[in-house]
């Protein structure tokens, strides 16, 4: 059992790894596009920055949760929750301490609702492969 505690751990990691690395990726390239210092996504200078940076973290959120449930083939969605959560917590670290902004709410319940798409996406995924072995 605690091979499986450790295993679940590391892919936590990974995953929230992956979900920050593409926010953060995101962000500094519209950081280049619009020649602003900091972060990008919650300024004024795109127009509906709050949609964009909402799909930006539910994309993310679902990238991660789709990878570490293929990874593990856990049958409950609180490890995509887990790792939204990992995700959120590294996001805040980040935003916190290099650019000096506080994260919202909404990173969090987008993270979460995209951690939790990704793990149905592989679930869905996984069920079609079955059927089609089964025909």
């Amino acid at each position: 059992m605690k091979d499986s505690s450790k295993i679940l751990r590391v892919e936590n990691l990974a995953g929230a790894s992956i979900s920050i690395g593409v926010i953060i990726f995101i962000d500094q390239i519209l950081g280049l596009l619009y020649g602003s210092d900091g972060s990008v996504i919650m300024n004024d200078l795109i127009s509906g920055s709050l949609l964009f940076y909402v799909i930006i973290h539910t994309f993310a959120g679902s990238l991660s949760g789709y990878l570490v449930e293929r990874k593990t083939g856990n049958q409950t969605p609180q490890i995509s929750i887990l790792t939204s959560l990992l995700a959120y917590i590294f996001e805040s670290l980040y935003y916190q301490l290099l650019i000096g902004r506080f994260e919202g709410i909404w990173s969090l319940c987008s993270l979460i609702i995209g951690g939790l798409m990704g793990f149905f996406f592989a679930k869905i995924r996984k069920e079609r492969k079955t059927l089609q072995k089964a025909v």
